[in-house]
Order: structure tokens, then C-alpha cells, then sequence
């Protein structure tokens, strides 16, 4: 007898826009930024603010399902410049990594 739950994909249609991108989600940069450290990320981000312009922080746009609503359009901030190992303890089985990696 098999107990193991059927998997059923959710009916909001995520899985088909998932792999895709922000477009598919409506989304329109009106620029994107690749910053390649946190400075700048941060100076970005503050000048974005301050400007009251409307700011969004992507990664590989993975988990567009789970993080609804995505803006109309914004500043794309991409972490993608920002990946690399920072610290990695093979003892204690830790891994400290940037927020593009």
C-alpha cells in the first residue's frame, strides 16, 4: 500500500511563468542595475529611495510564484553580480555565500 501523497500542481498557473522570467509576470524594468558589491547595491538602492522611484530585487526570477505581486515596472537590482563563496567551514558543514550565488 502506497502512502506517499499524490502531487498536485496549484491551479494559479505559476508553474507554466516559473522558469520564464519577470515579463511573464507583467514586469517591465524601467532599468536594470548589476551591482558587484554591496556598496554599490546599497548606494543604488538608497539613490532609488530617495528618488522615490520604485525599486525591485531580482535573482535568477526562480521563486516569482512564491514573492506575488511582482511591480508594473521598477529598477531592476540583479544580484547576479554579487556571487561568490564568502566563508566555508568544512568541519562544521557551513557555507557563508553572497546574495547572488
Amino acid at each position: 500500500m502506497d502512502l506517499t501523497p499524490a502531487l498536485v500542481p496549484p491551479t494559479c498557473g505559476c508553474l507554466k511563468r516559473l522558469a520564464s522570467g519577470p515579463a511573464d509576470w507583467g514586469f517591465v524594468p524601467t532599468r536594470t542595475e548589476t551591482p558587484r558589491s554591496a556598496q554599490d547595491a546599497a548606494r543604488l538602492l538608497a539613490e532609488a529611495a530617495q528618488a522615490r522611484t520604485p525599486q525591485w530585487i531580482v535573482g535568477s526570477a526562480s521563486r516569482l510564484a512564491a514573492l506575488p505581486p511582482t511591480p508594473r515596472s521598477a529598477i531592476a537590482l540583479s544580484t547576479a553580480g554579487l556571487a561568490r563563496i564568502v566563508a566555508y567551514e568544512p568541519a562544521d558543514l557551513t557555507l557563508t555565500a553572497r546574495a547572488g550565488t
